[in-house]
């Protein structure tokens, strides 16, 4: 009998894995990490090779006696997988009143980051013949760490002797965070020091380079996509700073789950502002003037940059290119939610802001100034009206006062996505991260988009991307910490 593990994606802190035989039996298990489980670790017991599995068995052997750091190193030597298939041997060896046994394995699969090990076995007689019936053909799952999981976070680019260099740092592209998450469970009493040395090693890589990388950014018009999952989620000292960011979501208590079930932690400028540049600098073809989302997109963009990420000259330059664009958009429209389109869109006060904020960098380059006395100006500057959206409720105009929420002159108030900054003026058109629990625009607000464009008499040619979808699709893991998005419905 052949078997196929795998593990599975979960928003809990557990990790679930599936198993599959060629005949078609299939099970899912789920195991909790060694510090869930109170005794110490957790594994399952029998896979049935049949359509309906059953209940899994789940062992938790009695904890170890004397000091919490012979504890530990029992605990650790007794959760390797390998003495972890001695143990049920020595228990089938037992069960059976046999002297000697035989173990075979049929499959063995890691856990993301190694650290845990799932092994497909079933245990026989060495010393007589064998004779067992259909009925009781089974396999055992047996979890356990690996014998070289203390070594686990440097070889995964976590954790370094000395200094972590930046190119060192995975990319949740390939990495993904709430693997890292997961994986700190397993740690048991030594997740706390672990995570610290974690945190130090990512902290060196996110400071190791010069700046922030700003001026060099550029979105190349061929497959624009992969640019800006280059410029943003590839990048290792911001991957750095996701990761660290993720690690502090964690309480001080014990881990809960995945999605936290609180606010998101508070942005950061600098993965703000490179989210923004690269937006800001991707090719705006003919399609892109074409959809109404997309125009809406760049103007929010931009927005944001002029108002609160003003101390980053090539954001404000990035924003002063993309509003000249928009003062060029020659079409009338108006869609179903409100939202008005007017021929010659008029940005003049939004360009004045960004001249305003380049000439205030100027002054405090030169040394002229502190940057105390241009506070009040700052603040004047905002609350402007939105050229672009309306309210859904009242029709008012949308005011520009915050980064995570959008308020109309009448004071409703709506979500806006922490990716493209536009109100969120429908949540079932949105997906959420299962980290940070921030939300983002969905695929349906892209079809409905190209939709309209279709009844405008707009066609797209296969292949053909707007630059909202280029954006939202590049862009498909949480750029703020590195987690996935779910749908909700989904």
């Amino acid at each position: 009998m052949s078997v196929g593990l795998c593990f599975s994606p979960t928003n809990s802190p557990t990790v679930i894995l599936s198993a599959a035989t060629v005949n078609g039996g299939s099970q899912t298990v789920v195991y909790s990490p060694l510090s869930a489980a109170p005794g110490g670790h957790t594994d399952t017991s029998t896979c049935q090779t049949s359509e309906d599995p059953g209940q899994i068995e789940i062992y938790t052997p009695d904890g170890y006696p004397g000091s919490r750091e012979e504890e530990e190193e029992l605990r650790e030597m007794a959760t390797r997988w390998s003495n972890v298939i001695s143990e049920r041997k020595q228990d089938f060896m037992v069960e059976h009143e046999l002297s000697t046994a035989n173990c075979r394995v049929y499959g063995i699969a890691p856990s993301p980051l190694g650290g845990v090990i799932a092994a497909a076995c079933s245990f026989h007689p060495d010393d007589s013949l064998e004779y067992i019936t259909a009925a009781k053909e089974s396999t055992r799952i047996v979890f356990g760490t690996h014998e070289g999981s203390g070594g686990i976070w440097e070889a995964r680019g976590f954790i370094a002797e000395t200094q972590l260099a930046s190119e060192k740092v995975p990319n949740p592209l390939t990495r993904a965070a709430e693997a890292l998450l997961l994986e700190v469970e397993t740690l048991g009493e030594r997740r706390e020091q672990v995570v610290d040395s974690i945190k130090r090693s990512l902290s060196t890589a996110h400071f190791e380079g010069s700046g922030l990388g700003l001026d060099g950014v550029s979105v190349s018009s061929d497959r624009p996509e992969d640019s800006l999952s280059a410029n943003i989620l590839l990048a290792p000292s911001l991957n750095a700073l996701r990761y660290s960011i993720c690690l502090d979501i964690i309480p001080g208590n014990g881990y809960p789950g995945l999605s936290v079930g609180v606010l998101p932690p508070r942005e950061n400028a600098e993965i703000i502002a490179h989210i923004i540049n690269s937006i800001l600098r991707a090719p705006r073809d003919k399609i892109a003037a074409e959809s109404m989302l997309s125009k809406r997109m760049v103007y929010s963009v931009a927005c944001i940059g002029i108002l609160g990420l003003y101390n980053f000259r090539p954001v404000l330059e990035a924003a002063r290119g993309a509003l000249g664009w928009l003062s060029g958009v020659d079409e009338t429209f108006t869609d179903k939610a409100g939202d008005t389109e007017r021929s010659d869109v008029d940005v003049t006060a939004e360009l004045q802001i960004v001249e305003r904020r380049i000439a205030d960098l100027d002054v405090i380059e030169r040394g002229d100034d502190d940057g105390s006395g241009l506070v009040e100006i700052r603040a004047k500057d905002k609350g402007f009206t939105s050229k672009f959206e309306k309210c859904t409720l009242c029709g008012g105009g949308m005011v520009w006062t915050d980064l995570r929420l959008s308020e109309c002159t009448q004071g409703h108030r709506f979500s806006r996505c922490a990716l493209t900054f536009l109100p969120i003026k429908e949540p079932r058109l949105t997906k959420e991260c299962t980290i940070c629990s921030r939300t983002v625009l969905g695929d349906a607000v892209l079809d409905d988009d190209e939709m309209d464009m279709e009844n405008r008499d707009v066609r797209l040619e296969v292949g053909d991307k707007t630059l909202a979808r280029t954006v939202l699709e590049g862009l498909d893991v949480c750029a703020h910490c590195g987690g996935r998005y779910w749908a909700k419905g989904s």
